[in-house]
Formats: structure tokens, C-alpha cells, sequence
């Protein structure tokens, strides 16, 4: 009975959808009607189908389901009447076992729901595990391929933001920092000095970059034209002519006589002042060329910027009136001038050795012409 109850207690608990599920395949017996044995077994048979898919009950006998049927008219009837009214079911859980009473009325009615044990089976072969991103795969050891789910569910629908909070308060202004110290410059050449103000020394950096690889050097280019020839000097004075002699009487008309000899020529005028000099023709063209490294120059006429403090040796065997202008800007440039002396151009009898681009030397702007056989400085 205690087995009864319980499974009724359940299938009550699942109405009324379980009831509206099944109605419809039940046969209903009227008054004055006979009732089949085929019709009334059908009704146990569904009963038990329906017992079975909600509880999982599969040992039920056909005097429990008699004796269910008869539990479930008498429900029915005092439902009808109205006396279950208000009267609810209470459950109570020991374990496995399940409590039934009418709602504060006696004690529960437990029934152990966990049958016996069954025998234990064989060791399965095991499981083996694989992740594939968010998918986990399973597979039985000694199995080919893995099943693979995706745990990872579908993005969810973003919140609502919730309301801003109130700004803080602000904090106390911190401290003023110390003063930072000035920063001095000074230049050395292309190198630029950086120092703190007080400090003792300059910190240089040299801005001219790296020398880069000398070119090639340019073919000497073509005699440029003569200049035009100045105008022609004024002519002298006509020389002073001799006197003439008396005229004589007219003689008889006699033979012809031989000619006479020539009188003497008289003496030259002086000579005529010398016409201006005629413009100068335009310069042929001019070796040009960046020197970036120590450098030796060739035989022709050029110029060189010189960037950077670089030894420049002039030609061992320099050609007559070879010109060579020069644009320095470093001080530290120097001039081998490869065993010729040379000399300041505005005093011939003073031999100097000095070499540099030094403003108190050379300095950076300067010719150099070779008169064999010395180099002649000529500043700028």
C-alpha cells in the first residue's frame, strides 16, 4: 500500500499534465455499459507506459495497478465532491527514500526508492580527451576518431550600462617640483656641445655624418674659348716732313734725265697709347669635387669643399700654373704639401709651413697656384 501511495503521490504531483496527456487514449465506461476485459487492460497498460516514462518505474505487477485504479477513483470521486479541497501532499526526502502525508497531518511514509545493486559489470576500456579550441573531444581508448562538443554557448546579449557614479573628490595638489637647470651650447667645428648649466665640461656630438666612398673621378673638361681680342691702339703722329727747295728756272726742254734719288725719310712720331684690355673670355669648365676623407689631389685645375678634418696631399709633380680653390669647414683640415715650400701671396720672400683651415692658418676659404717651384697661398 505504502508503494501505492507513493507512486500516486508522484503521478499527482505531475498532473494535471500527465492526466491531459493521456485522457484523450483512455476508454471511458458509462452506466448500463458493459465493460471489455480487452478495454479495462488497455487502461492498465497505459497507465503502466505513463508510470514507466515519468518515474522509471519498471517492476509494477497487475495487482499494483488494480489496486492504483481503485485509489485513483476514490481520488476522483472525492475530488468531485469537493472534499479535497485545500488538502495538499507533503514529501520529505531520507536518502533515498521518498516521505508522503497530507499536509501536517501524521507522519511521513517513506519508500526506498534505489533498488538493489546490480552485479558489476567489466572494466570499460576508458576514455581519452582532446581539446580543440572551446570543442572537447571524447573517444573510448583503442577507438579512431574523437567526438568533439562545443562548451563554449553563444555570446549572451550585452547588459545594460549601468548608471555612472559620482566623481571623487579631488586630491591635494602635490609638491612643485625643483627648478630644472639650464642647458648650454657650444659649437666645435660640426660638432655640437651640450652641458647643464654649472657643469664643467661640453658633452659633443658630431652632426657631418660618416665620409662616404669617393666617386669616381670626373673626365677634365674641355679648354674653354679665347677671350675676345681688345680693341687697336690709336695710330701715331705723322712723322715731320722735309723742306722743300726753291723752285729753278725753266730750262730748255733737254733729254730726259735718270730719276733722282729719294729724299731722306724723317723721323717716327711717337707711339700711341695702348687700347683697353678687351673682357676676358669665359673660363673653361672646372674640376669640381666634395671631399669627404683623406684625399690626394690629381693634376688639374678644381675645387674642393672640404667637409670635415681631413689630410688633403697635393700632386707630387704639380703642372705649370695649376689653380686649386679650396671651401673648408672644419679647422682641423690640413694640407701635406708633399715636399714643395710655399708662400703668402701678399709677401714672395716669406716661406711659412703653416697647413691648416685654422682661421689663425690658412683659414677655410684660399687658392693654391703652382708656380714652379712653389705654391703661392692666395687668401680670399
Amino acid at each position: 500500500m505504502k508503494r501505492i501511495l507513493i507512486i500516486l503521490a508522484a503521478l499527482w504531483s505531475l498532473a494535471p499534465g500527465v492526466v491531459a496527456q493521456t485522457a484523450p487514449e483512455l476508454f471511458v465506461f458509462k452506466a448500463g455499459t458493459a465493460i471489455k476485459a480487452d478495454e479495462m487492460n488497455a487502461n492498465f497498460q497505459l497507465l503502466l507506459d505513463h508510470i514507466k516514462n515519468a518515474l522509471g518505474a519498471s517492476d509494477l505487477t497487475s495487482e499494483d495497478l488494480a489496486e492504483l485504479a481503485e485509489l485513483v477513483e476514490q481520488l476522483r470521486g472525492l475530488a468531485s465532491s469537493g472534499e479535497l479541497d485545500g488538502v495538499s501532499l507533503e514529501f520529505a526526502w531520507d536518502g533515498s527514500r521518498l516521505g508522503v502525508r497530507r499536509e501536517g497531518v501524521g507522519e511521513f511514509v517513506y519508500q526506498e526508492l534505489l533498488g538493489p545493486a546490480g552485479v558489476q559489470g567489466e572494466a570499460g576500456p576508458g576514455l581519452e580527451y582532446e581539446w580543440d579550441g572551446t570543442r572537447l573531444g571524447v573517444r573510448a581508448v583503442g577507438d579512431d576518431a574523437f567526438t568533439f562538443v562545443d562548451l563554449a554557448g553563444p555570446q549572451g546579449a550585452a547588459g545594460a550600462a549601468g548608471p555612472a557614479g559620482e566623481a571623487g573628490e579631488a586630491g591635494e595638489a602635490g609638491p612643485s617640483g625643483a627648478d630644472g637647470s639650464n642647458l648650454e651650447f657650444e659649437w666645435n667645428g660640426t660638432e655640437l656641445g651640450v652641458r647643464l648649466e654649472g657643469d664643467a665640461a661640453f658633452t659633443y656630438v658630431d652632426l657631418v655624418g660618416p665620409q662616404g666612398v669617393q666617386g669616381v673621378q670626373g673626365e677634365r673638361g674641355e679648354t674653354g674659348a679665347d677671350g675676345m681680342q681688345g680693341p687697336q691702339g690709336l695710330q701715331g703722329n705723322q712723322g715731320i716732313q722735309g723742306e722743300t727747295g726753291p723752285k729753278g728756272d725753266t730750262g730748255d726742254r733737254g733729254e730726259r734725265g735718270p730719276a733722282g734719288v729719294d729724299g731722306a725719310t724723317g723721323p717716327a712720331g711717337p707711339q700711341g697709347n695702348a687700347g683697353p684690355v678687351g673682357p676676358q673670355g669665359p673660363a673653361g669648365s672646372t674640376h669640381k669635387q666634395v671631399i669627404r676623407t683623406d684625399f690626394t689631389i690629381g693634376t688639374e685645375d678644381a675645387f674642393y669643399l672640404v667637409l670635415g678634418a681631413h689630410e688633403i696631399t697635393l700632386p707630387a709633380v704639380p703642372v705649370p700654373d695649376q689653380l686649386i680653390t679650396f671651401r673648408g669647414n672644419s679647422a682641423g683640415a690640413s694640407i701635406n704639401f708633399n715636399g714643395h715650400y710655399y708662400m703668402f701671396g701678399d709677401d714672395p720672400g716669406h716661406y711659412t709651413d703653416m697647413n691648416t683651415f685654422a682661421q689663425s692658418d690658412l683659414t677655410g676659404r684660399f687658392h693654391l697656384y703652382w708656380v714652379d717651384p712653389y705654391w703661392f697661398w692666395l687668401p680670399e
